[in-house]
């Protein structure tokens, strides 16, 4: 990934070049560099290393002229360095290049090229692009550009420079994004919106293989054909604040403030909050579609892949429509099987994710119902999908690990479960209503009703903490005006939350100086100091969290502790050989050197796990009805309801027969189940049982009669007894 950009007008445009690139820099660390055309002549300046260097060197070098591209690298063909940065001219410095994407037969390219007499100086795929533009040149660089395409394999977006053309900036795209801005007397390029919001609103954007020839006094659009096509502006929404840090250290930072913001917008959108239902066509699937689908795939990379991961679990509830996720640069290698009845959904932030947009393809190929979710109006996923594309409204996402973006993902495969649900029948419009409400904010989670948050919560298991959840929400309400304090002492005495998550949020959301120390932080310090201790100790931990704040910065606690979990993560990893080689901080580390990386942490040995047998009977009565108990409302599964059932027990269907004529219910058919297991902390529960017809009858003491409807609806199930949901009819 690189960033683009390209000006075209009357100021300089060095600064402007300079000004887009610090938009784009998230796209691409290695290198910088700008190409400046005056009078006929294009002067270059690059530099190794961030955007600041190049700042640097072309505040004492200044490159004028009006016409200019510019380019920020992540490296790809070559490693990072002045000669390597783009832009890549020919070998007369009359052509100017700047490209995003991989060229696949460049070293096939680079042999013909040479052979005809073009002397390359760069290990890029880019500098291939400004040689065979050159080789093909004909006078007239639009169907040069035409020409080249033909040549090139992979994905480019492109800025041209012609020194013939010195009124005139080309552009081009296949696979990779790019946006033209229009403006009166100047033009803009960017491989993202942000790089132009300061100087336009009004984009332009390319189709596959389009060449866009920019002058001053406006754009013309080109097919692969070189037929002109009329311009479709459309306009941005988002202002300039909104693509700046607006005061935060870094957008990250900033992006995870914007997060309730991004949601409420979401919601909006998509709900009408009066009526507390969604808004009719908010979502491209019909009543008609939804009961006729035999399968929904959703395809991601990514962040987006772990919020298809999360739809999945959530629309088989809601909806009961079978959900396969996939990763979409393996879904075009596995023989996908597809067709009409099936609907195919692809999530991705920018729009145009290379790997989602092919497997799309191949998915409109197989005769499927391709749908799309995306956050970027007008991008090549959301023309791709037509009218069958859904929007996050989360705005522009600079920082490259998704927050907001990713959230507002989550949210939407929740609103669309709920949508499928109704529409297949599984819902009724009024628990839909009470789902949504449920999704407005902290107060509404304070004000929910347990046994309503207990089935919104079901199946997630450790059901306490959804109690702390709502504790906690209660308590910031009526203490703090429905925000979370920026306090650590104070985010330490909510329910639920611990030393871990209170510095986690104290320092990454707050910016306070306190530690956030969980599993990968100690697993990281135990191998740097190639200490001994057992981590799972009090003691211990206190003293490896003394050590982790003797580093920390006060300026950047968030930044540092984040650093730290990540480190332990990806890279420390538990369970297998750290990946010493990718460590920063491998020269330090002491267990490194000693060879004990593999042996360390040191934890406590684990409790033994009591094994438990547990009888487990599905009664079911006249009117097909369920029989289901309260547990007590303190212990295990506390106040959640189950079938009935006895502990530490394994009874025969005679002593289950006995034992429900002792609470009133006649054994009218009794069917063995199938044996099953359930894993607590430290119980397992061995489950046995029965599938029990008993007619009718009141329900015993601490029991009530559940149709299967109530049982989807009302009541909660806990995981444990998944083996039996099907029986029920979930």
């Amino acid at each position: 990934m690189c960033g683009i950009v390209g000006y075209i007008g009357a100021q300089q445009a060095q600064d402007i070049l300079l000004d887009g690139l610090s938009r784009l820099e998230y796209r691409g660390y290695d290198s910088a560099g700008i190409a400046v055309m005056d009078g006929g002549v294009i002067r270059l300046s690059k530099a190794k290393g961030r955007l600041a260097n190049l700042a640097a060197r072309v505040a004492s070098n200044p490159l004028p002229g009006t016409i200019g591209i510019g380019h920020t690298r992540w490296a790809t063909h070559g490693e990072p360095n002045d000669i390597n940065a783009h832009p890549h001219t020919d070998m007369k410095g009359h052509i100017a290049v700047v490209h995003n994407g991989i060229i696949e037969n460049y070293e096939e390219l680079r042999t013909q090229l040479k052979a005809k007499g073009c002397v390359f100086v760069s290990e890029t795929d880019t500098e291939v692009i400004a040689h065979l533009l050159h080789t093909l040149y004909d006078g007239d660089m639009l169907s040069t550009i035409l020409h080249a395409q033909t040549m090139l394999e992979g994905s480019y977006a492109l800025c041209v420079l012609n020194a013939e053309a010195p009124d005139t900036l080309y552009c081009t795209r296949k696979d990779s994004p790019l946006v033209v801005g229009l403006s009166d007397g100047a033009q803009y390029v960017g491989s993202d919106i942000p790089a132009l919001i300061r100087h336009t609103r009004t984009v332009e954007l390319l189709d596959e293989r389009e060449v866009a020839v920019l002058t001053r006094s406006g754009v013309r659009v080109y097919d692969h054909f070189g037929n002109e096509r009329a311009l479709k502006p459309i306009h941005v929404d988002w202002d300039v604040e909104a693509a700046e840090k607006g005061g935060y250290a870094h957008f990250m930072l900033k992006e995870i403030h914007e997060e309730p913001a991004a949601l409420k917008k979401t919601f909006s959108a998509h709900v009408d909050a009066e009526k507390m239902a969604i808004r009719p066509g908010a979502f491209p699937i019909s009543a008609e579609e939804a009961n006729s689908l035999r399968t929904l795939t959703i395809v991601a990379c990514g962040t987006a892949y772990h919020a298809g991961v999360v739809g999945k679990y959530v629309i088989e509830k809601l909806a009961r429509l079978p959900v396969v996720v996939d990763v979409a640069s393996e879904f075009r290698y596995r023989n996908p099987i597809l067709g009409a009845g099936d609907c195919f959904l692809a999530i991705s932030q920018s729009g145009e994710t290379a790997d989602t947009l092919a497997a799309m393809r191949e998915a409109e190929r197989l005769g499927a119902k391709v749908m799309a979710l995306t956050n970027v109006v007008g991008s090549s996923i959301a023309r791709t999908a037509g009218d069958c594309v859904m929007y996050t409204y989360a705005g522009p996402e600079i920082a490259v690990a998704s927050t907001k973006a990713y959230i507002t993902q989550v949210e939407m495969m929740v609103l669309l479960a709920i949508d499928l649900g109704v529409k297949r029948g599984h819902l009724t419009e009024s628990v839909a209503s009470e789902l949504l409400r449920q999704m407005a904010d902290i107060p509404a989670l304070a004000a929910c009703e347990e046994e309503k948050l207990h089935k919104l919560w079901e199946g997630l298991g450790y059901y306490s903490r959804v109690r702390n959840l709502q504790k906690a929400a209660r308590i910031v309400c009526e203490q703090y005006g429905g925000q979370l304090p920026a306090d650590y002492d104070a985010l330490r005495a909510l329910p639920g939350i611990g030393d871990y998550t209170a510095g986690a949020i104290a320092s990454i959301s707050f910016g306070l100086a306190v530690p956030a120390v969980d599993g990968n932080v100690l697993r990281v310090f135990s191998r740097l100091y190639n200490d001994p201790g057992v981590i799972t100790e009090p003691v211990v931990k206190r003293a490896f969290t003394a050590r982790v704040m003797e580093h920390q910065s006060p300026e950047k606690a968030g930044d540092y502790n984040q650093a730290l979990m990540e480190l332990g993560a990806l890279v420390c990893v538990p369970n297998g050989a750290p990946l010493c080689e990718q460590c920063p901080l491998a020269s330090l580390c002491e267990a490194r050197r000693a060879g004990t990386a593999l042996e360390l942490p040191h934890k406590a040995a684990p409790k033994a796990r009591r094994i438990e047998p547990v009888t487990v009977v599905l009664a079911e009565d006249a009117e097909e009805r369920f029989l289901l108990q309260q547990r007590p409302q303190k212990g295990l599964l506390a106040g959640l309801w189950q079938p009935l059932l006895w502990e530490d027990e394994a009874l025969s269907a005679e002593e289950v027969c006995a034992r429900l004529e002792a609470l009133g219910l006649a054994c009218e058919g009794i069917e063995p189940l199938p044996a099953a297991k359930h894993i607590f902390s430290h119980i397992e529960w061995r489950m046995s049982g029965y599938s029990v017809c008993v007619g009718s009858a009141e329900a015993p003491a601490g029991c009530v009669w559940a149709s299967r409807e109530q049982l989807q609806n009302e009541y909660t199930l806990p995981g444990a007894f998944k083996a039996y949901k099907k029986k029920l009819g979930l």
